[in-house]
Formats: C-alpha cells, sequence, structure tokens
C-alpha cells in the first residue's frame, strides 16, 4: 500500500526484498552500517521479517519462517 501510493516510484524500482527490523546496525556516530547490511543479504536474525516480491508483480509474501503471508 505504502508503495502504490508513491507516484513518483516507477514499477520497476520496487525492492525485492524487505527486511522488518526494529533497528539498523550503525556505528558509535549513528551512522547506518550500509556495508554489513550488504554483507548479510536476505540472511534474517532473531525477530526480523523477511518480504519477497513477487517475480514481475506488486504484491509481496513473507519468506520468515513462522510468519503469515498476506
Amino acid at each position: 500500500a505504502f508503495l502504490d501510493a508513491q507516484p513518483d516510484l516507477s514499477p520497476k524500482a520496487r525492492p525485492r526484498y524487505v527486511r522488518i527490523a526494529a533497528d539498523l546496525p550503525s556505528t558509535a556516530t549513528h551512522k547506518v552500517l550500509k556495508r554489513q547490511l550488504i554483507t548479510e543479504g536476505t540472511r534474517i536474525g532473531e525477530g526480523e521479517t523477511l518480504w519477497e516480491r513477487e517475480p514481475r508483480g506488486t504484491a509481496y509474501r513473507s519468506v520468515s519462517p513462522g510468519v503469515a503471508s498476506r
């Protein structure tokens, strides 16, 4: 729903994976450690949820164990 409401977002620009986490890895000065997120890729940690976009679609499904897809 959020992505559908973005008029300036091309359908091709939708992320393939969306990871929901309580917080992001950061430095002592509160900068996000992007390199750590890249290294982790699609591996999910405790309490995180990973959603994957359907190929050529706009709907997302949960790929996390124990989380129901919508």
